[in-house]
């Protein structure tokens, strides 16, 4: 077969249906890149892409009763290391979405964390710096359950303001209603600065 044009080193070739070409795809024996020329990372894919559509898609189409997974990511190079995702957005560094079409119980986001004697570990964690309003954590619609035994403090919202001007709440509440509900084995007590709008 003949090359299309000359073969360019490290790109997998295609066949076009009269010869072989390059294709997007370059193999460089270290890293395997779709519209760059060198990356550190083991597979790099880039490109301009507006949304809605994306530079990665991931569908299952697994139509069963069991969960499927779309994208699974594992990073445990031992305990208490270790990234499963990172993700860097201008506006939303991740969106979860579903329209439901049942009467189940469902999560935009569902996070679990087990097996950690720690008083400050939490399966959401939000930090931030330098804001001019809100904060770390801003949850709307939020359901947050926490479990499990031992003497520890447990948390179902754990807020911490350091450093910070201006009004500032460790926990701000709005409920639509005459009341926000705080409740721990201390007993119920309500109001607490709660806005009622």
């Amino acid at each position: 077969a003949s090359i299309c044009g000359s073969a360019s080193t490290n790109y997998v070739q295609k066949w076009t249906g009269s010869g072989l070409c390059n294709s997007q795809i370059l193999d460089d024996g270290l890293s395997v890149m779709i519209g760059v020329a060198s990356s550190p990372n083991k597979f790099h894919v880039e490109g301009a892409v507006a949304s809605p559509n994306s530079v990665g898609y991931f569908k299952n189409t697994y139509t069963g009763t069991s969960d499927g997974r779309a994208l699974y990511a594992y990073s445990v190079p031992q305990d208490y290391w270790g990234i499963g995702g990172w993700f860097t957005g201008g506006w939303r560094c991740a969106w979860a979405d579903y329209s439901a079409t049942g009467s189940g119980i469902y999560r935009g986001f569902y996070s679990s964390m087990s097996n950690t004697t720690a008083s400050t570990s939490g399966g959401v964690y939000g930090f931030s710096t330098e804001m001019t309003n809100n904060g770390g954590g801003l949850f709307i619609g939020t359901h947050i359950s926490i479990g499990g035994g031992g003497s520890a403090n447990k948390y179902g919202i754990w807020a911490q303001i350091t450093s910070a001007s201006g009004n500032r709440w460790g926990a701000y509440f709005d409920a639509n209603g005459p009341y926000a509900y705080i409740a721990s084995n201390a007993g119920v007590r309500r109001g607490f600065d709660a806005y009622y709008g």
